[in-house]
């Protein structure tokens, strides 16, 4: 996976243990800025990943490092937190505020100053669409609308590293697509990481990080990634569409083709 790119996590041996299980077992992989898929069934411990990275669960044992600063380090910690930015699976909302309080009330817990903090939330309101339903309340907006209010909040601050956990999930196709394109625009600026089940996903990454039992199978680029599909394909007279490519690449990974 390229990391030339600058804003570079680094994951490496990580281990989180629930009980005797193994949430996450030896996991390595880096990321730069674009946007990296990580691709997996329930239960393949993309959430646990997430919530290590956000700061919000403990490692059993690894390294995990962006730009330089130490997760195990509590000034490096609290370094990577000010240039995070989480959106986690199912994001929590005071239904009684708008959508510019809900971003706003972000910005403040972020520490962003009275002075820019206008700027900042008019321009992740833009960012997501979300400029003209700013005075709706959070309560009022659809499924599809509040994963967007969800990914403002966590842009808000303008952040290098964000991560999003599930944002297109349950969402209709036209949602989805309004998602990830979001998403991808978010990729030219920042490192982002976005965990989903669904390979139609990948429309929006760059690299893929494919998860199962907590463990990689597959970390590289989405070209590399397409690559796992040529045998599948080189004897087929109808060209595979993108969607056939990817979950014939994701059941070449894991072991299903």
């Amino acid at each position: 996976m390229t990391t030339t790119r600058g804003h570079t996590l680094v994951v490496d041996s990580l281990v989180v243990r629930h009980r005797r299980r193994h949430a996450l077992d030896g996991l390595s992989f880096e990321a730069g800025r674009g946007v990296l898929a990580v691709l997996g069934p329930n239960g393949a411990g993309k959430s646990t990943l997430f919530r290590v990275l956000a700061g919000l669960a403990k490692r059993t044992s690894g390294v995990v490092l962006f730009d330089g600063d130490d997760y195990r380090d509590r000034s490096g910690l609290r370094a990577v937190r000010a240039t995070l930015g989480f959106q986690p699976q199912a994001p929590v909302f005071n239904t009684g505020f708008t959508v510019l309080e809900a971003v706003r009330y972000a910005a403040w817990l972020k520490g962003v100053g009275r002075r820019e903090s206008a700027a900042l939330v008019d321009r992740a309101l833009g960012a997501t669409h979300l400029t003209d339903l700013a005075s709706r309340q959070v309560r009022r907006l659809s499924g599809g609308q509040q994963k967007r209010t969800a990914i403002a909040q966590a842009i808000v601050h303008e952040p290098h590293l964000v991560v999003l956990d599930e944002p297109t999930a349950s969402l209709d196709p036209t949602e989805r697509q309004a998602v990830l394109e979001i998403i991808s625009r978010l990729g030219r600026r920042a490192t982002v990481l976005v965990s989903t089940h669904i390979t139609s996903d990948l429309a929006a990454a760059t690299d893929v990080l494919v998860l199962d039992a907590g463990r990689a199978q597959f970390s590289g680029s989405k070209r590399d990634f397409r690559e796992r599909t040529h045998a599948t394909h080189a004897t087929d007279a109808t060209p595979a569409t993108d969607l056939d490519v990817w979950e014939a690449a994701y059941a070449a990974v894991r072991g299903a083709t």
